[in-house]
């Protein structure tokens, strides 16, 4: 394999260029055009008069932010590199870009597993295209092919870019060129060297590559908060120094913002899913440099023929003139050319993951030669930084990088305990509420024996008749049929008793709509004849047709606590005529149910304490201190409200507040 460039100036000195290195025409060179003059006819009229010189060749081909020639930094200027393979085979591609690049990602995948193919250059429109998108396609079907290439350019005009196939120009489109072969050698590798600080944020809202909020806080407003009004007032312009940072199958991952939009939402290079951990990124251009010879030492591992490199435009122009410093040295290892894209293709090969890099210089080396080796002239020299205000620089970025893992790995520890906290005080809270059902159950009970002596005394009292009408020789079958009526009626009024403990005690995890008049026949229904048996009447308040939607078997034990809490304190302080109230509201998007008695309130001194857990003044009756704070923590986790105790005139008060939707009941 060898490897040539040239920098175009005419159609003579092309010619002459070709001669003079010997290249001939074959079907095993490709042809790879870099163009920044953005002149489409110009540039149009050499490809053609390139392809009729050498018609067997493939050539491909995109418009540019920036060339790269042996090693050194073009502008505007036209730049050729031609790869002649011993045994490499070439297929080239045009593809029109549609509405899903993410389908025509697959199309291209499959294509490279249907060629064989080991690498693909692919060149696609850098303004029309969505990359992330044309990447995770690609992805998809498990391609083992090392895809390289980027997003074509227009120095930084955003007016209009383009891709060449052979004597063509395309616009909003794709070309692709796969290489296979048994002797072909190809590998792929990056420099990124931004370093994230700061905390971690999830993204919250963003559509494709137009971010709006991370942890619900407008991005606009995290850049002004960790960064300040200067930083947050400069964007989109400060982004490329800025960036965001993510993480990709172990790969750091840049997103500069490029726009901004009225809504302090903006527009970033790349798509940034929602659910994404990011961070803010800071440049570090000492660090990008310091680096060089190590990117200089793996790539000389690798023993290449030709070094293509695809950079991203941002990073250019963040480093400027030390952008040089970067590249320059590769030279020295094999023939450098390449372009400055509008985001840049890697594959992470052992991944298998296909992605578009922001802020990166990506690198896509290929050999045919395994016994290959190049002299270096003076290897790895490490560049030397006399400029302090670099080496200050480079000791605060590595402090601020140092502590921001060293605060990541802190909070880590802390959110790790904070869970673990709520996972213990969850096991408090359900062995809590287990005492307080065991404690309710004994209630119930009661309730029921209530609701059972007086049907199961009638009962008795037919029998005892029946048995005397026998004695008597009285029995008739009219008396016969009367009885067992009356037994029946009694004893469906015992099922029926049965159903409604049950259905209290049934499992219930969804919300349900029910009329406030159901929830409140329900309530009397089980706690109706233990109050009666105490002298106590209970009224009520409410719309009948009034709908309340929530969780309804929580609400019930809410309110069987509280009501027999207002029992309990109408009979200690032997009040007569004792009376509960039972009283039902609609305010602004709220339903309200208030349970207020006639029981003499409670004292000042202890209203604040009465939902702490364990908190009773009912110690010499067993209390177990557990119903006011579970009523409360149901009221608060499961109902979305709240319950809150005042005293009025008569006694207490207690008021559920419920944020549901409310309703009329319809027919």
């Amino acid at each position: 394999m060898k490897v040539y460039t040239h920098l175009f100036s005419s159609n003579e000195a092309l010619e002459l260029f070709l001669d003079e290195n010997h290249i001939c025409d074959s079907m095993h060179l490709l042809v790879q055009c870099f163009d920044g003059t953005l002149d489409v006819e110009t540039t149009g009229a050499m490809v053609i008069y390139l392809k009729a010189l050498l018609p067997s060749a493939y050539i491909i081909g995109s418009s540019t932010d920036g060339e790269i020639i042996d090693g050194e930094i073009k502008n505007h200027s036209l730049i050729l590199n031609f790869s002649l393979f011993d045994s490499t085979s070439i297929v080239t591609y045009v593809k029109k870009l549609d509405e899903d690049s993410f389908d025509l990602g697959v199309e291209i995948g499959t294509l490279s597993l249907l060629h064989n193919a080991k690498a693909a250059i692919l060149f696609a429109d850098g303004l029309n295209c969505n990359g992330d998108n044309l990447m995770s396609g690609i992805t998809s079907t498990h391609s083992n092919v090392l895809f390289a290439g980027g997003m074509s350019g227009d120095n930084a005009l955003f007016n209009q870019t383009y891709v060449i196939l052979d004597d063509v120009i395309y616009f909003n489109s794709v070309v692709i060129a796969f290489l296979s072969g048994d002797e072909l050698r190809a590998n792929s590798n990056y420099s990124f060297n931004w370093i994230p600080i700061g905390p971690e944020f999830t993204v919250t809202h963003s559509v494709e590559n137009r971010l709006y909020s991370v942890d619900d806080i407008p991005i606009v407003q995290v850049y002004r908060e960790y960064l300040g009004d200067a930083v947050a007032d400069s964007l989109p312009a400060v982004g490329v120094a800025f960036p965001i940072i993510m993480r990709s199958s172990g790969d750091l991952i840049g997103r500069a913002a490029m726009g901004i939009y009225e809504d302090d939402s903006l527009l970033f290079g790349g798509n940034i899913p929602e659910g994404t951990i990011i961070q803010i990124g800071l440049g570090n251009a000492s660090l990008m440099i310091e680096n060089t010879d190590e990117t200089q030492r793996q790539i000389n591992t690798y023993q290449p023929q030709g070094i293509y490199i695809y950079s991203c435009m941002a990073r250019r122009r963040f480093l400027g003139e030390s952008i040089q410093s970067e590249i320059f040295p590769l030279q020295q290892i094999a023939p450098v050319s390449g372009f400055f894209t509008y985001g840049e293709f890697y594959t992470n090969h052992l991944q298998k993951q296909c992605s578009l890099m922001n802020q990166t210089m990506s690198i896509l080396t290929l050999s045919e030669d395994l016994l290959h080796t190049q002299s270096i002239k003076d290897p790895f020299q490490k560049v030397k930084i006399d400029d302090w205000s670099m080496i200050t620089f480079s000791a605060l970025s590595h402090l601020i990088n140092k502590t921001s893992i060293e605060l990541q790995m802190l909070n880590s520890t802390l959110k790790r305990r904070i869970s673990q906290e709520i996972s213990q005080n969850r096991e408090k809270d359900k062995m809590m509420l287990s005492q307080a059902k065991r404690a309710t159950m004994g209630e119930m009970i009661s309730m029921i024996a209530h609701q059972w002596r007086q049907p199961i005394a009638t009962i008795g009292l037919i029998s005892d008749n029946l048995s005397l009408d026998v004695v008597l020789d009285e029995v008739t079958t009219e008396k016969i049929t009367t009885s067992t009526t009356m037994i029946n009626d009694q004893v469906q009024y015992l099922s029926k008793t049965i159903d409604d403990f049950s259905n209290y005690f049934r499992p219930e995890n969804n919300q349900e709509s029910f009329t406030i008049e159901q929830f409140y026949n329900e309530i009397i229904a089980i706690i109706g004849k233990s109050l009666e048996h105490r002298g106590i009447a209970i009224t009520f308040d409410f719309q009948s047709d009034s709908v309340i939607t929530t969780h309804r078997r929580e609400l019930m034990q809410i309110c069987l606590n509280l009501i027999n809490n207002s029992k309990d304190a109408i009979v200690d302080k032997k009040i007569q005529k004792g009376h509960i109230h039972f009283l039902h509201r609609f305010i602004t998007d709220k339903d309200q149910i208030h349970i207020s008695d006639n029981g003499g309130g409670i004292p000042e001194e202890i209203i604040e304490s009465i939902f702490d857990p364990y908190f009773s003044t009912k110690t010499d009756k067993n209390g177990t201190g557990l119903g006011l704070y579970m009523s409360k923590t149901l009221a608060e986790q499961h109902l979305n409200g709240d319950l809150i105790a005042i005293n009025n005139p008569q006694g207490a008060v207690f008021i559920i507040t419920i944020s549901q939707y409310h309703e009329a009941a319809h027919e």
